[in-house]
């Protein structure tokens, strides 16, 4: 069984367009707090072992300018 996570387009990302404490009177916390790449990778114990190029945004092969939903199963 193959699972994805099926990640909107950057416009509808609430992090890619909004500051710390836009998204937190947003979502009406009173804090909000962010990991580092780095202690991600510690925490989860796989440095260099996954592909994390959903949050570097470098990934290992070119991707198409636009990217939008396919609309079938991978």
């Amino acid at each position: 069984m193959l699972l994805r996570i099926d990640t909107p387009t950057r416009i509808d990302l609430l992090a890619a367009n909004h500051t710390v404490e836009e998204m937190r009177d947003y979502i009406g916390c009173d804090s909000l707090e962010f990991i580092s790449l780095e202690n991600l990778r510690s925490a989860i114990g796989l440095d260099g072992e996954c592909c994390d190029a959903c949050l570097t945004g470098s990934y290992p092969a070119p991707t198409p300018v636009a990217l939008g939903k396919s609309g079938g199963r991978w």
